[in-house]
């Protein structure tokens, strides 16, 4: 199973290319998360949607934003990471955990965020 469709997407994410970031998943993927429509499932199709609203719609403190990856764990086609959304504004803390299509493409997807303005509970998220 390759996990570089993982790190490629938050590759392209960080630097803005959305529209081919959407190339790592599968056409029938799943992706949940609380930050997109109240954590209700969406289709890919819903989902990309959702992207080509964000690039269109994104301030440019938003498209700042980069995730550093602090933790990074394959197990056969489960992938997980963990790390910070840092921007100009933003110290976000992230989990993503994504199971991969035998092809090797993003077949769920689910992210969680939250706001970690504490330093020492970034501490202890970073070790």
């Amino acid at each position: 199973m390759s996990t570089n469709h993982v790190l490629e997407y938050l590759r392209l994410i960080d630097t803005g290319h959305f529209a081919e970031a959407l190339t790592h998943f599968e056409p029938d993927a799943m992706i949940i998360s609380p930050s997109l429509r109240g954590g209700e499932a969406l289709n890919f199709q819903d989902f990309s949607e959702l992207v080509y609203d964000y690039e269109r719609t994104a301030t440019p403190e938003q498209l700042a934003e980069d995730h550093e990856v602090d933790k990074f764990v394959a197990s056969g086609d489960t992938v997980m990471a963990e790390g910070f959304v840092t921007g100009p504004s933003s110290n976000r803390y992230f989990l993503i955990s994504t199971r991969l299509a035998p092809s090797g493409l993003i077949q769920r997807y689910s992210y969680l965020t939250w706001q970690v303005e504490d330093e020492k509970a970034v501490q202890v998220l970073r070790a």
